[in-house]
């Protein structure tokens, strides 16, 4: 993966391993930090899938989802992502 520009800013790199997101929280105000970890909990708990549980964070987080890409724009964004499990779903 090479990004290569003359302009400062206008690109941003990124690696993300399997889990890495979740070294990133950040919740759409105003949803708390703690109300995220809470109803993760919860539903974790309750039998939810990874599926599952990564739908309620792309629409509670402000960096899942493309929330990452977002936050960098106008910039372009190069990723390389490692997923280290068979059954990947990019989009859920």
């Amino acid at each position: 993966m090479r990004c290569v520009s003359h302009h400062l800013f206008d690109r941003s790199g990124s690696g993300l391993l399997g889990g890495g997101s979740a070294l990133l929280p950040a919740p759409i105000p105003p949803v708390t930090l703690q109300e995220l970890v809470e109803v993760t909990r919860l539903l974790a708990r309750g039998g939810a899938t990874i599926h599952q549980l990564n739908t309620l964070r792309k629409h509670l987080e402000l960096m899942k989802g493309g929330g990452l890409a977002k936050a960098a724009y106008p910039a372009k964004v190069c990723v390389a992502v490692i997923v280290s499990f068979a059954d990947c779903r990019h989009s859920v």
